[in-house]
């Protein structure tokens, strides 16, 4: 029970973490259709998973099928992960794929209708003005609303088929 609280709360942050990614990318007239496109992928993701579990379960071994299952997985989302660590930049002006000035055209782009920039520092008063919005609220609502059945569908319909 501890595990999969603490799997939980570390899958808790991906759809954070990819909004902020998305607006580190893209103006906020473009967010709806990039959330959407990185959103339609837990379809898919449910569509490979099944098969590749499907495929798992028949593994005939002295390990059970549902500890071969979580094994490969789990196994594939650290090496992802570690590429994630080396490759996604925290920001277009870190991007190695990009030249410097394309990396300024993908800095300033977003940040043209929002006028704000990449700041690492807590600041007390803006943590307060956070909880105090509603729209702060409405999105941890609509985020778990949305995410708590798709996880659970998702993660029971794989153990059941």
């Amino acid at each position: 029970m501890v595990l999969r609280v603490l799997l939980g709360v570390f899958e808790s942050i991906i759809s954070p973490g990819f909004s902020l990614i998305t607006g580190l990318w893209y103006k906020p007239s473009e967010h709806s259709l990039r959330h959407g496109i990185w959103f339609a992928g837990n379809g898919l993701a449910t569509i490979f998973g099944g098969v590749l579990g499907y495929a798992i379960g028949k593994i005939d071994d002295r390990l059970a099928a549902w500890r071969w299952l979580f094994i490969i997985f789990g196994f594939i989302t650290f090496i992802w992960s570690l590429v994630l660590i080396f490759f996604l930049p925290d920001s277009a002006l870190t991007t190695r794929w990009l030249t410097p000035h394309e990396r300024e055209i993908a800095h300033s782009r977003p940040q043209k209708s929002t006028h704000s920039f990449k700041n690492t520092h807590w600041k007390r008063y803006q943590a307060i003005e956070a909880v105090m919005d509603p729209k702060t609220w409405l999105l941890f609502a609509y985020t778990a609303f949305t995410s708590l059945p798709n996880g659970g569908v998702t993660n029971v319909s794989l153990l059941l088929f």
